[in-house]
């Protein structure tokens, strides 16, 4: 048996823990329609402790199961490209949220419910790495794009105003035809299921192509990080190093930050704060938070490579997790690799469609 599953804005993320609905579940069950492929609520699994929640299926009696290639990366640079591709990863989710709203409003739906949000704390970003100076040059951390979905106090009463009808149109020209799928089986057996039909499976493949293919690299690269941040964060040496920074940080004038995680929930109120007025509000309260957003994350970048926070991340990562790593280190540096060149050209789309 295989369960339809579904994925964060930033890809197969949830917070560790707690049950999560993923949002594009969030966003059918808003829409009065039952789940669909492709959005499903998800437990942590048992024996996946540092793991991100999925919804799993054991392999039935008798399946072959594929094998990982045991060639591949070393366990440092697949850690470090796990560093490497977070900002990315934030940006192409956020700007495939934009796009699905552009797409159905083509479709004829101009009016959908707003994208619903994470519940970030302190605990959820504690051992999240600073950027890489390239990823920080390129994209920040991502969060300030979230801007890009907030919408207009005249929107969001417009959706209270739908009728079902409407709803039930909104929900297939999104996710498409239930029955309409790609089946993917993980590494170690598992197998999910995402969408092949609607607006969210066309945006994901003019940015990755392959269904199947963005789904095995994007779930080997989340399942990796979850199991990082529960290595980190137990690391003397990462820990020790994380006094030297904030020093840094505060000599370069951004006092008050005693971890990375700390500049992160930091954005994410601030997103929070913001009210937009119309569409060029919206691309305008962007750009000003984008542009603070690139300025803490280069400095971020610079003090954790003065400091040796970004080392001792990447050090911590590789000593906890080799063979996790060398199985998956090939589809997390692919998906890496796509991400870093991806990223700009979709925000570019995001922003123009944000302002229409």
């Amino acid at each position: 048996m295989t369960i339809g599953i579904g994925e964060g804005r930033a890809g197969w993320v949830s917070r560790p823990v707690r049950r999560r609905w993923l949002p594009a579940l969030t966003i059918a069950v808003a829409l009065g329609a039952a789940p669909l492929a492709g959005c499903a609520a998800a437990d942590r699994p048992a024996a996946a402790a540092d793991s991100p929640p999925t919804a799993q299926v054991p392999p039935t009696p008798g399946q072959v199961m594929p094998q990982a290639s045991t060639a591949g990366p070393e366990a440092g640079t697949v850690a470090a490209a796990l560093v490497a591709l977070r900002s990315d990863l934030e940006v192409t989710g956020v700007a495939e949220s934009v796009l699905v709203g552009e797409c159905v409003r083509q479709a004829g739906y101009p009016v959908r419910p707003s994208d619903p949000q994470a519940e970030p704390d302190r605990e959820t970003f504690a051992a999240y790495p600073s950027p890489t100076p390239e990823s920080a040059a390129r994209s920040g951390y991502g969060i300030a794009g979230r801007v890009l979905t907030a919408q207009t106090a005249v929107s969001g009463q417009a959706w209270l105003e739908v009728d079902e009808t409407y709803k039930a149109g909104l929900t297939l020209a999104m996710f498409g035809d239930p029955q309409n799928q790609v089946e993917v089986t993980f590494a170690d057996g598992y197998s999910a299921r995402i969408g092949a039909d609607g607006c969210y499976a066309d945006v994901r493949r003019s940015f990755f192509g392959d269904l199947g293919e963005y789904a095995q690299q994007s779930w080997a690269a989340s399942q990796a990080f979850g199991r990082a941040i529960g290595a980190v964060a137990e690391n003397r040496t990462w820990k020790a190093a994380l006094a030297p920074w904030s020093a840094c940080m505060s000599a370069a004038g951004q006092p008050g930050y005693a971890a990375p995680g700390d500049i992160r929930m930091a954005l994410f109120q601030r997103v929070a704060a913001i009210e937009v007025t119309s569409p060029s509000d919206r691309v305008d309260r962007y750009r000003q938070l984008a542009a603070d957003e690139r300025a803490l994350a280069m400095q971020d970048a610079a003090c954790a490579d003065s400091t040796g926070l970004d080392d001792a991340w990447v050090a911590a990562v590789a000593a906890d997790d080799p063979d996790g790593l060398a199985a998956s280190g090939a589809q997390i540096t692919a998906w890496a690799g796509r991400l870093a060149p991806l990223a700009p050209q979709v925000r570019d789309r995001a922003i123009a469609a944000a302002g229409a």
